[in-house]
């Protein structure tokens, strides 16, 4: 008999390790990266959807995107690996890890890692 298992146990993330996971992803992109990704993702969403993923920041904080994941978020990490670069060039080699960083900086709600 198979038996199926994950070694650690699978476990989910705390809001507070949810954020500081999402904060270290951003601090290890190439900065090439995240200005192609700005650009990219200001001209290809509305002004509309920005005032509502400001909204959805200030209101739910790091898991503001959750309920837009699965078909919006498919649309915007496609766009990026069309516009930016393939998932194999990232860090940790996924736009599921990145994405949601890039669009809080893209619309002002994110620092640069300068900053």
């Amino acid at each position: 008999m198979n038996k199926i298992t994950s070694n650690p146990p699978l476990r989910m993330m705390s809001d507070a390790e949810f954020a500081k996971y999402h904060d270290d992803r951003f601090a290890e992109l190439p900065d090439w990266i995240i200005e192609k990704s700005k650009e990219a993702l200001l001209y290809n969403i509305s002004q509309e959807d920005i005032d509502i993923i400001k909204k959805e920041i200030d209101q739910n904080g790091s898991t503001w995107c959750s309920p837009y994941h699965s078909w919006w978020g498919m649309k915007i990490r496609n766009l990026l690996r069309d516009k930016v670069c393939r998932d194999s060039e990232l860090p940790v080699q996924n736009w599921d890890d990145y994405y949601v960083t890039l669009i809080e900086y893209a619309v002002g709600k994110r620092k640069s890692k300068r900053a």
